[in-house]
């Protein structure tokens, strides 16, 4: 009886072993004014901090953490690196509000998306075409923001943009793109997510250094097909200025994160992002 129960013990504490030898936690430190989202603009991650015994010993454990895409840095040619994407989306939204009239909105849609490969390794296009129409939209229940107010069907290029290299790992984009950054970001929660007219200059990484530093002039909300300046949108009255904005990040070999923004509108508004990533790996169980 006694060496069964040793034998039980051993075996469960080996099942432990394994399982929490496969636990990754992650913990982030944000400091914030103003806005509260990650910084993954150029976010990535590398390999968690496991020896080659690790690996061997427990096959399977985790070795990488899940990260955002970087800039792709081999150079296909104009027409190789070419890619259409078709994305059809539809939305229904019923919303019983107390206090306010209800709202009720039926949407079918999606994008067209073209990116293009390097020309003569310098330049690459983009555009995106979003469109949201009303299969069912009663004009007394108006407010889904699947449509423009009335309610009306939405069509608009809302990403048309260009990237020029300016060295190997340094980028130019200007036009209307996307950002998902802190109070920057494309906020893609019904048909058509906020675009931004700006001029970016980037240096992507899946390691080391990333930095981004830019203007961004005008916004196009995702219930509009029209762009307003920053101010415009956040509400100040005959306003007409954008948001500068600058960040960096650095991703040690460990796969610690340690990052930072700043966005600044001159009288109106200033937000400061900082964040600190690691993951630590459980190798043993405790009891």
């Amino acid at each position: 009886m006694c060496r069964r129960n040793i034998t039980k013990r051993l075996w469960l504490n080996s099942v432990l072993t394994h399982i929490a030898g496969a636990i990754c936690l992650s913990l982030t430190v944000g400091a914030l004014a103003a806005a509260a989202q990650p910084l993954t603009a150029t976010d990535a991650a590398g390999n968690a901090a496991a020896s080659a015994a690790d690996v061997d010993f427990e096959p399977n454990q985790q070795s990488t953490i899940d990260s955002s895409a970087v800039e792709q840095t081999a150079k296909p040619g104009f027409w190789e690196g070419s890619t259409l994407k078709i994305k059809p989306r539809s939305y229904y939204l019923d919303r019983f509000r107390e206090n306010r009239p209800d709202i009720t909105g039926w949407a079918l849609g999606g994008a067209v998306e073209y990116r293009s490969g390097w020309l003569l390794d310098r330049v690459k296009i983009a555009g995106t075409f979003f469109t949201s129409q009303k299969a069912y939209a009663p004009s007394d229940r108006d407010g889904t923001q699947l449509f423009k107010s009335g309610p009306e069907s939405i069509s608009v290029f809302s990403e048309a943009y260009a990237t020029l290299r300016v060295v190997d790992d340094l980028e130019m984009r200007f036009g209307r793109q996307s950002f998902e950054l802190p109070y920057l970001g494309s906020h893609d929660i019904r048909m058509i997510p906020n675009t931004f007219e700006a001029i970016t200059l980037v240096r992507p990484s899946a390691e080391g250094l990333a930095y981004i530093a830019g203007y961004v002039d005008a916004i196009k909300q995702k219930n509009d097909n029209q762009f307003v300046a920053m101010t415009t949108a956040a509400g100040v009255r005959d306003g007409n200025q954008g948001v500068a904005f600058a960040g960096a990040q650095y991703l040690f070999d460990d796969g610690t994160l340690i990052g930072a923004i700043n966005q600044h509108t001159v009288d109106v508004f200033n937000t400061v992002f900082a964040k600190v990533e690691h993951a630590f790996l459980i190798k043993y169980a405790i009891f």
